[in-house]
């Protein structure tokens, strides 16, 4: 069942009214109605969007994954930051950061 979502996935981080997704297992699909596009995210990426709807800090998401995977923080880091920036760009995401 598509799940939709004025949830906030962060602070600062919110996902769009237009982007619903639908658990399939341990993967998520997600659907962009603003240009009608589908992303299929694999498990780690799923795991990283559910932790965000579900408004869990960047920290704590990041302490989570290190100890799922007995991954390295900086390489968690990065791969989450990077997960966020290009949802950001496909917008998947949208930040609610004030502007400086």
């Amino acid at each position: 069942m598509p799940t939709n979502n004025h949830v906030h996935a962060a602070p600062a981080l919110s996902i769009p009214s237009h982007v619903v997704w639908h658990d399939a297992a341990a993967t998520l699909v997600l659907f962009n109605s603003a240009d009608g596009s589908y992303h299929t995210l694999n498990e780690v990426a799923s795991q990283v969007w559910r932790a965000l709807a579900a408004g869990q800090t960047l920290p704590a998401l990041i302490d989570a994954l290190c100890h799922s995977f007995a991954a390295d923080a900086a390489l968690v880091e990065a791969d989450v930051r990077a997960f966020i920036g290009q949802a950001l760009h496909m917008n998947l995401l949208r930040s609610d950061a004030p502007a400086p």
